[in-house]
């Protein structure tokens, strides 16, 4: 009986965690080309078909290794703790976390990316179970937020929840730039743009909020006319 393979050493590991996660990120498991990963790793074929049976098994390990991380990172909140007053600000904070995260730790943004590329893949692949881990919370969310009229109820939920996986693909190309790493952290951490997801404020609300606007803009054009610039013309 043949024994077990012993584990990658942590620095062949760590290349090819790199590599394969460079490579699904920017062109998915389909796409992606083996031997350009196991070349960037500086690993032969005959040394990863020793530990792993074909691309997909590496793809599944790389979306183990880097979900793992992502869970202590993300800290989301559970949906039913979320109040009117909080909801907004929680989830800005948890794409916030994670931008900050991605900075530090590229191969996060990698994974974000998988998410949104994976769309297909069999149900036993590591990243559909992290695509139907991720959807349930969305929905759980959407549903809470509906419950607390800080989210739309004349829209169906699941138009909602493309939105919001839309919305988070952007936040996520946002952090990217051409070669697939990190931009500078003088970049604004992303915030919850589904703006379309949102419930209007009540017409009062609004009413209330243009006033202000409409006093905003008189007082500075008074500023403007009592400057001396604007006198001397």
């Amino acid at each position: 009986m043949s024994r077990p393979p012993r584990p990658l050493d942590a620095a062949a590991s760590g290349r090819l965690l790199a590599a394969a996660a460079d490579a699904f990120g920017a062109r998915g498991l389909e796409r992606a080309s083996l031997n350009d990963v196991l070349k960037r790793a500086g690993m032969g074929k005959g040394s990863f078909y020793h530990w792993f049976a074909d691309k997909a098994a590496l793809h599944d390990w790389v979306v183990d290794a880097i979900a793992g991380r992502l869970g202590t990172t993300l800290r989301a909140p559970d949906p039913s703790s979320l109040t009117a007053e909080s909801f907004r600000a929680e989830l800005d904070a948890v794409l916030a976390r994670f931008a900050q995260a991605a900075e530090a730790d590229p191969q996060l943004a990698d994974l974000g990316l998988m998410f949104h590329n994976s769309i297909g893949l069999a149900p036993e692949r590591s990243i559909s179970r992290v695509r139907v881990t991720a959807l349930r919370w969305i929905d759980e969310v959407l549903r809470a937020g509906r419950d607390l009229g800080v989210i739309r109820t004349d829209l169906p939920a699941d138009l909602l929840s493309a939105w919001a996986i839309a919305s988070s693909r952007r936040s996520i190309s946002g952090l990217s730039v051409p070669t697939h790493r990190i931009a500078p952290p003088s970049r604004p951490p992303p915030s919850t743009r589904c703006g379309r997801c949102w419930r209007r404020a009540p017409p009062r609300t609004r009413r209330a909020r243009d006033a202000r606007r409409s006093a905003a803009a008189r007082s500075a054009g008074s500023r403007r006319a009592g400057s001396p610039s604007h006198r001397s013309r």
